[in-house]
Protein backbone atom coordinates (compact mmCIF):
# COMPACT_ATOMS: atom_id res chain seq x y z
CA UNK A 1 0.00 0.00 0.00
CA UNK A 2 2.95 2.20 1.01
CA UNK A 3 4.85 1.47 -2.21
CA UNK A 4 1.42 2.06 -3.86
CA UNK A 5 0.98 5.62 -2.49
CA UNK A 6 4.88 6.83 -3.42
CA UNK A 7 3.72 5.95 -7.00
CA UNK A 8 0.80 7.79 -7.34
CA UNK A 9 2.72 10.48 -5.96
CA UNK A 10 5.59 10.66 -8.37
CA UNK A 11 3.41 9.87 -11.29
CA UNK A 12 1.59 13.24 -9.79
CA UNK A 13 4.44 15.31 -9.37
CA UNK A 14 5.57 14.60 -13.03
CA UNK A 15 2.30 16.55 -13.84
CA UNK A 16 2.81 18.99 -12.12
CA UNK A 17 1.22 18.46 -9.19
CA UNK A 18 1.10 17.60 -5.16
CA UNK A 19 -0.38 13.91 -3.78
CA UNK A 20 -1.66 15.15 -0.39
CA UNK A 21 -1.20 12.65 2.28
CA UNK A 22 -3.09 12.62 5.54
CA UNK A 23 -3.88 10.06 8.17
CA UNK A 24 -7.08 9.75 9.74
CA UNK A 25 -10.87 8.84 9.18
CA UNK A 26 -12.03 10.07 5.41
CA UNK A 27 -14.63 12.72 7.65
CA UNK A 28 -11.37 14.45 9.73
CA UNK A 29 -9.67 14.35 6.82
CA UNK A 30 -12.05 15.84 4.90
CA UNK A 31 -13.26 18.07 7.56
CA UNK A 32 -9.70 19.70 8.07
CA UNK A 33 -9.44 19.95 3.95
CA UNK A 34 -12.57 21.56 3.92
CA UNK A 35 -12.34 24.24 6.33
CA UNK A 36 -8.69 25.41 4.69
CA UNK A 37 -9.91 25.23 0.70
CA UNK A 38 -13.09 26.73 -1.42
CA UNK A 39 -14.32 23.09 -2.13
CA UNK A 40 -16.72 22.74 -4.65
CA UNK A 41 -17.03 18.58 -5.40
CA UNK A 42 -15.84 15.64 -3.62
CA UNK A 43 -15.30 12.45 -5.28
CA UNK A 44 -15.12 8.64 -4.40
CA UNK A 45 -14.87 5.52 -5.86
CA UNK A 46 -17.96 3.49 -5.36
CA UNK A 47 -17.07 0.25 -3.63
CA UNK A 48 -18.66 -3.23 -2.54
CA UNK A 49 -18.59 -4.10 1.22
CA UNK A 50 -20.45 -2.93 4.16
CA UNK A 51 -18.29 -0.55 6.01
CA UNK A 52 -17.07 0.72 2.56
CA UNK A 53 -20.71 1.65 1.56
CA UNK A 54 -21.63 3.02 5.35
CA UNK A 55 -17.89 5.46 4.70
CA UNK A 56 -19.96 6.46 1.46
CA UNK A 57 -22.85 7.30 3.08
CA UNK A 58 -20.66 9.34 5.85
CA UNK A 59 -19.12 11.58 2.82
CA UNK A 60 -22.21 12.42 1.48
CA UNK A 61 -24.28 13.61 4.83
CA UNK A 62 -20.51 15.44 5.11
CA UNK A 63 -21.44 17.08 1.82
CA UNK A 64 -24.66 17.59 1.78
CA UNK A 65 -24.25 19.50 5.23
CA UNK A 66 -21.58 21.62 3.78
CA UNK A 67 -23.42 22.25 0.33
CA UNK A 68 -20.50 20.63 -1.49
CA UNK A 69 -21.27 18.33 -4.76
CA UNK A 70 -20.67 14.54 -3.79
CA UNK A 71 -19.50 12.75 -6.71
CA UNK A 72 -18.88 8.44 -6.57
CA UNK A 73 -18.33 5.99 -9.74
CA UNK A 74 -18.25 2.66 -9.68
CA UNK A 75 -15.15 1.40 -11.50
CA UNK A 76 -14.11 -1.47 -9.80
CA UNK A 77 -15.13 -4.03 -12.72
CA UNK A 78 -14.06 -4.66 -16.14
CA UNK A 79 -18.28 -4.57 -17.36
CA UNK A 80 -19.17 -1.06 -16.46
CA UNK A 81 -22.44 -1.03 -14.14
CA UNK A 82 -24.52 0.82 -16.41
CA UNK A 83 -23.34 -1.34 -19.50
CA UNK A 84 -25.08 -4.39 -17.90
CA UNK A 85 -27.54 -6.41 -19.47
CA UNK A 86 -29.66 -6.61 -16.99
CA UNK A 87 -29.87 -4.50 -13.66
CA UNK A 88 -27.54 -4.95 -11.55
CA UNK A 89 -30.34 -5.84 -8.73
CA UNK A 90 -31.28 -8.10 -11.35
CA UNK A 91 -27.88 -9.99 -11.52
CA UNK A 92 -28.34 -13.57 -12.33
CA UNK A 93 -27.14 -16.28 -9.02
CA UNK A 94 -25.13 -18.59 -11.67
CA UNK A 95 -21.84 -17.17 -13.13
CA UNK A 96 -22.67 -19.42 -16.38
CA UNK A 97 -25.98 -16.98 -17.00
CA UNK A 98 -23.85 -13.85 -16.19
CA UNK A 99 -21.62 -14.34 -18.96
CA UNK A 100 -23.59 -15.71 -21.51
CA UNK A 101 -25.14 -12.46 -21.07
CA UNK A 102 -22.23 -9.96 -21.07
CA UNK A 103 -20.68 -11.98 -23.65
CA UNK A 104 -23.46 -10.74 -25.75
CA UNK A 105 -23.40 -7.52 -25.27
CA UNK A 106 -19.79 -6.48 -24.01
CA UNK A 107 -19.29 -3.06 -24.89
CA UNK A 108 -14.92 -2.47 -24.81
CA UNK A 109 -14.49 0.77 -23.66
CA UNK A 110 -10.78 2.67 -25.19
CA UNK A 111 -8.19 3.38 -22.31
CA UNK A 112 -8.17 7.51 -21.39
CA UNK A 113 -4.71 8.91 -22.69
CA UNK A 114 -3.13 10.26 -19.68
CA UNK A 115 -0.73 12.37 -21.78
CA UNK A 116 -3.53 14.80 -23.02
CA UNK A 117 -4.68 15.56 -19.54
CA UNK A 118 -3.84 19.38 -18.67
CA UNK A 119 -1.06 20.05 -16.33
CA UNK A 120 -1.90 20.00 -12.91
CA UNK A 121 -1.33 23.32 -10.36
CA UNK A 122 -1.34 22.60 -7.01
CA UNK A 123 0.32 24.99 -4.68
CA UNK A 124 0.25 23.48 -1.16
CA UNK A 125 3.05 20.89 -1.19
CA UNK A 126 2.56 18.82 2.03
CA UNK A 127 5.58 16.68 3.52
CA UNK A 128 4.91 13.07 2.59
CA UNK A 129 3.91 11.71 5.81
CA UNK A 130 4.71 8.41 5.62
CA UNK A 131 7.91 6.69 5.51
CA UNK A 132 8.57 3.48 3.54
CA UNK A 133 10.22 0.77 5.77
CA UNK A 134 12.62 -0.87 3.61
CA UNK A 135 13.60 -3.96 5.75
CA UNK A 136 10.49 -5.75 4.94
CA UNK A 137 11.36 -9.23 4.89
CA UNK A 138 10.95 -11.30 1.10
CA UNK A 139 11.00 -15.24 1.77
CA UNK A 140 13.00 -16.54 -1.50
CA UNK A 141 10.50 -19.40 -1.65
CA UNK A 142 7.75 -16.78 -2.39
CA UNK A 143 6.28 -17.02 -6.23
CA UNK A 144 7.68 -13.73 -7.00
CA UNK A 145 8.42 -10.37 -4.76
CA UNK A 146 5.02 -7.80 -5.71
CA UNK A 147 5.71 -4.29 -5.69
CA UNK A 148 3.31 -1.62 -4.87
CA UNK A 149 2.43 0.94 -7.77
CA UNK A 150 0.84 1.50 -11.10
CA UNK A 151 4.43 1.20 -12.63
CA UNK A 152 5.34 -1.99 -11.40
CA UNK A 153 1.61 -3.45 -12.46
CA UNK A 154 1.99 -1.88 -16.08
CA UNK A 155 5.09 -3.24 -16.07
CA UNK A 156 3.65 -6.68 -15.39
CA UNK A 157 0.92 -6.22 -17.72
CA UNK A 158 3.14 -5.88 -20.51
CA UNK A 159 5.16 -8.53 -19.73
CA UNK A 160 2.94 -11.53 -19.24
CA UNK A 161 0.29 -10.37 -21.66
CA UNK A 162 2.36 -9.88 -24.50
CA UNK A 163 4.68 -13.43 -24.44
CA UNK A 164 2.87 -16.40 -26.31
CA UNK A 165 4.64 -18.70 -24.00
CA UNK A 166 2.85 -17.04 -21.13
CA UNK A 167 -0.38 -15.68 -22.15
CA UNK A 168 -0.43 -17.95 -24.91
CA UNK A 169 -0.29 -20.65 -22.27
CA UNK A 170 -2.24 -19.51 -19.85
CA UNK A 171 -5.27 -22.11 -19.37
CA UNK A 172 -2.59 -24.83 -19.81
CA UNK A 173 -0.74 -23.22 -16.91
CA UNK A 174 -3.26 -21.31 -14.44
CA UNK A 175 -3.16 -24.43 -12.12
CA UNK A 176 0.05 -24.21 -11.27
CA UNK A 177 1.52 -23.80 -7.54
CA UNK A 178 5.89 -22.62 -8.05
CA UNK A 179 7.02 -19.59 -9.92
CA UNK A 180 6.51 -15.95 -11.05
CA UNK A 181 4.86 -17.24 -14.44
CA UNK A 182 2.11 -19.90 -14.02
CA UNK A 183 -0.27 -17.16 -14.03
CA UNK A 184 -0.65 -13.79 -14.59
CA UNK A 185 -0.27 -12.85 -10.85
CA UNK A 186 -1.96 -9.26 -11.22
CA UNK A 187 -4.28 -9.84 -8.78
CA UNK A 188 -2.28 -7.19 -5.95
CA UNK A 189 -2.72 -4.67 -8.31
CA UNK A 190 -5.97 -4.76 -9.01
CA UNK A 191 -6.96 -5.33 -5.59
CA UNK A 192 -4.42 -2.24 -4.61
CA UNK A 193 -6.85 0.08 -8.01
CA UNK A 194 -3.06 0.30 -9.51
CA UNK A 195 -3.93 -1.17 -12.29
CA UNK A 196 -7.72 -1.73 -13.94
CA UNK A 197 -8.98 -5.28 -15.67
CA UNK A 198 -9.94 -2.71 -18.81
CA UNK A 199 -6.30 -2.07 -19.17
CA UNK A 200 -5.58 -5.80 -19.14
CA UNK A 201 -8.42 -6.59 -21.48
CA UNK A 202 -6.48 -3.83 -23.72
CA UNK A 203 -3.34 -6.03 -23.68
CA UNK A 204 -5.25 -9.10 -24.18
CA UNK A 205 -6.89 -7.70 -27.47
CA UNK A 206 -3.35 -6.55 -28.87
CA UNK A 207 -1.81 -10.01 -28.27
CA UNK A 208 -4.81 -11.53 -29.82
CA UNK A 209 -4.31 -9.12 -32.99
CA UNK A 210 -0.62 -10.22 -33.24
CA UNK A 211 -0.76 -13.76 -31.96
CA UNK A 212 -4.59 -14.40 -32.83
CA UNK A 213 -7.18 -15.46 -30.14
CA UNK A 214 -6.73 -18.65 -28.62
CA UNK A 215 -8.20 -20.54 -25.91
CA UNK A 216 -5.79 -18.92 -23.40
CA UNK A 217 -6.38 -15.35 -24.34
CA UNK A 218 -10.06 -15.88 -23.70
CA UNK A 219 -9.30 -17.80 -20.36
CA UNK A 220 -8.09 -14.51 -19.17
CA UNK A 221 -10.80 -12.49 -20.21
CA UNK A 222 -13.32 -15.44 -18.59
CA UNK A 223 -11.08 -14.92 -15.29
CA UNK A 224 -11.72 -11.17 -15.53
CA UNK A 225 -15.11 -11.61 -15.93
CA UNK A 226 -15.61 -13.91 -12.86
CA UNK A 227 -13.84 -11.13 -10.72
CA UNK A 228 -16.72 -8.95 -12.02
CA UNK A 229 -19.49 -11.20 -11.20
CA UNK A 230 -18.24 -11.55 -7.49
CA UNK A 231 -17.89 -7.38 -7.41
CA UNK A 232 -21.68 -7.21 -8.26
CA UNK A 233 -22.85 -10.02 -6.21
CA UNK A 234 -21.22 -8.48 -3.33
CA UNK A 235 -23.26 -5.41 -4.10
CA UNK A 236 -26.81 -7.36 -4.08
CA UNK A 237 -26.52 -8.81 -1.46
CA UNK A 238 -24.66 -6.72 1.14
CA UNK A 239 -23.87 -7.75 4.24
CA UNK A 240 -24.80 -11.18 3.30
CA UNK A 241 -22.09 -12.16 2.11
CA UNK A 242 -20.45 -12.45 5.39
CA UNK A 243 -23.05 -14.26 7.35
CA UNK A 244 -22.91 -18.08 8.27
CA UNK A 245 -25.36 -19.10 6.40
CA UNK A 246 -24.52 -16.79 3.42
CA UNK A 247 -26.29 -15.84 0.08
CA UNK A 248 -27.09 -19.09 -1.84
CA UNK A 249 -29.82 -20.96 -2.06
CA UNK A 250 -28.71 -23.42 0.34
CA UNK A 251 -29.05 -22.88 3.88
CA UNK A 252 -25.68 -24.81 5.63
CA UNK A 253 -24.97 -23.66 9.54
CA UNK A 254 -23.91 -27.12 10.64
CA UNK A 255 -20.42 -26.74 11.23
CA UNK A 256 -18.55 -27.89 14.46
CA UNK A 257 -16.23 -25.54 15.09
CA UNK A 258 -12.80 -26.80 16.53
CA UNK A 259 -10.83 -24.00 17.51
CA UNK A 260 -7.69 -26.57 18.05
CA UNK A 261 -7.97 -27.56 13.96
CA UNK A 262 -8.73 -24.39 13.10
CA UNK A 263 -5.48 -23.04 14.51
CA UNK A 264 -3.09 -26.00 13.28
CA UNK A 265 -4.76 -24.98 9.74
CA UNK A 266 -3.80 -21.33 10.14
CA UNK A 267 -0.03 -22.28 11.18
CA UNK A 268 0.30 -25.08 8.35
CA UNK A 269 0.72 -27.99 10.56
CA UNK A 270 -2.70 -29.93 9.71
CA UNK A 271 -0.64 -32.81 8.97
CA UNK A 272 -2.09 -32.72 5.51
CA UNK A 273 1.24 -31.86 3.63
CA UNK A 274 0.02 -30.08 0.46
CA UNK A 275 -2.95 -27.70 2.89
CA UNK A 276 0.15 -27.01 5.19
CA UNK A 277 2.05 -26.35 2.42
CA UNK A 278 -0.44 -23.63 0.91
CA UNK A 279 -1.02 -22.08 4.41
CA UNK A 280 2.99 -21.82 4.93
CA UNK A 281 3.14 -20.06 1.35
CA UNK A 282 0.53 -17.45 2.39
CA UNK A 283 1.60 -16.61 5.81
CA UNK A 284 5.07 -15.99 4.48
CA UNK A 285 4.33 -14.55 1.33
CA UNK A 286 1.17 -12.93 1.62
CA UNK A 287 0.16 -14.77 -1.77
CA UNK A 288 -1.09 -18.22 -2.62
CA UNK A 289 -1.96 -19.74 -6.15
CA UNK A 290 -5.91 -20.06 -7.12
CA UNK A 291 -5.51 -24.09 -6.73
CA UNK A 292 -4.10 -23.75 -2.96
CA UNK A 293 -6.76 -21.41 -2.08
CA UNK A 294 -9.89 -23.66 -3.73
CA UNK A 295 -8.01 -26.15 -1.91
CA UNK A 296 -7.40 -24.93 1.53
CA UNK A 297 -10.65 -23.28 1.66
CA UNK A 298 -12.26 -27.06 0.70
CA UNK A 299 -10.18 -28.46 3.40
CA UNK A 300 -11.64 -26.49 6.50
CA UNK A 301 -15.32 -26.38 5.43
CA UNK A 302 -15.54 -29.57 4.38
CA UNK A 303 -12.93 -31.81 6.07
CA UNK A 304 -12.15 -30.02 9.85
CA UNK A 305 -16.08 -28.76 9.37
CA UNK A 306 -15.01 -24.98 10.41
CA UNK A 307 -17.35 -22.10 9.82
CA UNK A 308 -16.24 -20.90 6.43
CA UNK A 309 -15.63 -17.24 7.63
CA UNK A 310 -12.42 -17.78 10.20
CA UNK A 311 -10.92 -18.91 7.19
CA UNK A 312 -12.01 -15.97 4.87
CA UNK A 313 -11.22 -13.91 7.62
CA UNK A 314 -7.78 -15.51 8.22
CA UNK A 315 -7.26 -15.23 4.01
CA UNK A 316 -8.77 -11.41 4.44
CA UNK A 317 -5.83 -10.62 7.02
CA UNK A 318 -2.32 -11.91 4.94
CA UNK A 319 -3.67 -11.59 1.48
CA UNK A 320 -1.94 -8.78 -0.76
CA UNK A 321 -4.72 -9.15 -3.30
CA UNK A 322 -7.21 -9.04 -0.82
CA UNK A 323 -10.16 -7.96 -2.42
CA UNK A 324 -13.52 -8.14 -0.48
CA UNK A 325 -15.96 -8.99 -3.20
CA UNK A 326 -13.44 -12.07 -4.53
CA UNK A 327 -12.12 -12.98 -1.37
CA UNK A 328 -15.73 -13.71 0.67
CA UNK A 329 -17.72 -14.71 -2.54
CA UNK A 330 -15.12 -17.41 -3.51
CA UNK A 331 -15.15 -18.56 0.55
CA UNK A 332 -19.04 -18.78 0.51
CA UNK A 333 -18.76 -20.56 -3.00
CA UNK A 334 -16.85 -23.16 -1.83
CA UNK A 335 -18.71 -23.89 1.45
CA UNK A 336 -21.72 -24.26 -0.42
CA UNK A 337 -23.72 -20.76 0.89
CA UNK A 338 -23.32 -18.57 -2.45
CA UNK A 339 -23.27 -18.60 -5.96
CA UNK A 340 -22.37 -22.35 -6.54
CA UNK A 341 -25.19 -24.29 -8.16
CA UNK A 342 -23.86 -27.49 -6.56
CA UNK A 343 -24.25 -26.34 -3.00
CA UNK A 344 -20.58 -26.53 -2.22
CA UNK A 345 -16.89 -28.07 -3.32
CA UNK A 346 -15.15 -30.75 -1.72
CA UNK A 347 -11.99 -31.25 -3.24
CA UNK A 348 -10.00 -34.83 -2.63
CA UNK A 349 -6.85 -33.34 -1.15
CA UNK A 350 -5.14 -35.95 -2.24
CA UNK A 351 -5.98 -36.73 -5.54
CA UNK A 352 -5.34 -32.93 -6.31
CA UNK A 353 -1.83 -33.41 -4.50
CA UNK A 354 -0.64 -36.18 -7.27
CA UNK A 355 -2.60 -33.80 -9.91
CA UNK A 356 -0.85 -30.68 -9.11
CA UNK A 357 2.35 -31.62 -7.28
CA UNK A 358 3.15 -35.20 -8.62
CA UNK A 359 6.83 -35.01 -8.03
CA UNK A 360 6.38 -32.79 -4.50
CA UNK A 361 8.29 -29.99 -5.45
CA UNK A 362 5.86 -27.61 -4.18
CA UNK A 363 5.17 -29.66 -0.81
CA UNK A 364 9.13 -30.02 -0.31
CA UNK A 365 9.62 -26.53 -1.15
CA UNK A 366 7.05 -25.17 1.74
CA UNK A 367 7.82 -28.05 3.83
CA UNK A 368 9.14 -26.13 7.20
Amino acid sequence: MLEAIQDLALSIEQLGGKLTVRIGTSLEVLSELVAKNDVQRIYLEELPGTQEEDEKRTIEVFCADKNIQCISRWQRTLIRIEDLPMHWSKLPRVFTAFRIAVEKTWKIWPLVDISKWPTILHQESDPFPIHLEQNVPFDRRASMNFIGGSKAGKERIGYYCSDPLLLGQYKETRNGLVGADYSSKLSPWLAWGCISSNEILASVLIYESKFGANSSSYWLKFELLWRDFFQFTAKLYGKRIFMRSGFGETRRVGWAHNERDFEKWCAGSTGQEFIDACMRELVASGFMSNRGRQNAASYLVHDLMVDWRLGARFFEYHLLDYDVASNWCNWAYIAGVGNDPRAGRKFNIDKQATDYDAEHTFRNLWKQ
